[in-house]
């Protein structure tokens, strides 16, 4: 932790997202795949998703809930 007591956590340079759909595939249960995915640029790293759709709405969820307690921190 930093000394003011609060998460020394990495900072976020950039973000970009694409939405995807898959036209084409050697499995036919995959055409029509809906997916997201997100490149995400930390101080040090960078780190890239694919997710569903319904995956996406977890994560989303989860950094919610992330983003709720590190107001409380306050």
């Amino acid at each position: 932790m930093a000394s003011s007591g609060k998460p020394n956590l990495p900072v976020l340079r950039d973000l970009t997202w694409r939405l995807g759909v898959t036209a084409a595939n050697d499995e036919l249960k995959t055409v029509g795949r809906t997916f997201v995915q997100i490149n995400l640029v930390l101080d040090h790293k960078s780190i890239f998703l694919e997710l569903s759709l319904s995956e996406f709405y977890e994560f989303l969820a989860s950094l919610e809930k992330l983003k709720a307690r590190l107001d409380n921190i306050n």
